[in-house]
């Protein structure tokens, strides 16, 4: 039993660096393909390479590996220890898969459909990295640091000013102002597509039956679907009858099947669906 454990442990620690791995390398390759053969930034120390790439022809991934080991060491207070290391690993990969692909050639030229997608796969790739608990490195762990000495000020306000000052700078670098709004479009999209991957690996849907025949439909899903089943007491204020409420959390793919199980008992059931961002618990995250 304790083998089983032991592996099953061993199994999603393997699991979780595999897309540490993979989310690093999606990263480095929307910024290479996309944005940094147009000059786009979308702030972050990759913005700054950028920089100082067209300055003094410096390697974006020396410039990434140098400033997320300055952050990461006088950062380090603000993670804790699995996450320092798993920041740590997830720093190295970006600036070797950065270093890896930087001849890799560009797919169009066009700077708004490489401001969209260099946003998505970037974001697509810091999505995956943070959602398994790492960090890229850069804006985030300075904003870390900044929120700790001013409390007041909220980690995403000092993250979005330090990735605005990268990109106005970046503009003001290469003497096109134009360059901002395509920055902007990137960062927008990145935020978003980190956003989603990051919620929507937790995403869940919270279901809730009214039925006289709750029983039976409780027991459907838990033979069924396997999902624990609550059941709560509530009145019809307008019958002022008593009845049981059932509550239930799902899977996205699971909400047809519910769907299902009430059809077929109870037509005139009512049932209420809504969306739940986070759920901790079994058979869902065990990770607060």
């Amino acid at each position: 039993m304790k083998f089983i454990t032991s592996f099953k442990r061993d199994m999603k620690s393997f699991f979780r660096f595999l897309m540490i791995v993979l989310g690093s390398f999606v990263t480095a390759m929307g910024l290479n393909i996309f944005l940094i053969p147009f000059n786009i930034s979308a702030g972050g120390v990759s913005g700054i390479g950028v920089i100082l790439q067209h300055l003094f022809k410096i390697p974006v991934w020396f410039t990434v590996f140098v400033l997320n080991a300055v952050l990461i060491v006088f950062g380090f207070k603000c993670l804790e220890k699995n996450d320092l290391i798993n920041s740590v690993i997830s720093s190295l990969l970006l600036s070797l898969f950065l270093g890896l692909t930087e001849n890799i050639v560009s797919v169009s030229e066009d700077m708004i459909l490489n401001a969209l997608f260099g946003g998505a796969v970037a974001g697509l790739g810091i999505g995956t990295v943070v959602a398994f608990g790492a960090a890229t490195g850069g804006t985030d762990l300075l904003a870390l640091m900044v929120n700790k000495k001013i409390p007041h000020l909220s980690v995403g306000n000092i993250m979005l000013f330090c990735d605005f000052t990268i990109i106005v700078l970046s503009a003001i670098v290469f003497k096109n102002f134009s360059l901002i709004l395509y920055c902007l479009l990137t960062l927008f999209v990145s935020v978003k597509v980190t956003d989603y991957i990051i919620d929507g690996m937790d995403h869940s849907k919270s279901v809730y039956i009214i039925s006289d025949k709750h029983k039976e439909i409780s027991d459907r899903i838990l033979l069924d679907i396997e999902r624990g089943v609550t059941g709560i007491c509530a009145k019809g204020m307008y019958s002022d009858d008593e009845k049981t409420m059932l509550m239930c959390i799902v899977r996205p793919r699971e909400v047809t099947k519910i769907k299902r199980i009430v059809r077929d008992i109870d037509s005139k059931a009512f049932v209420i669906l809504s969306d739940v961002s986070k759920t901790f618990g079994e058979g869902f995250s065990d990770k607060f």
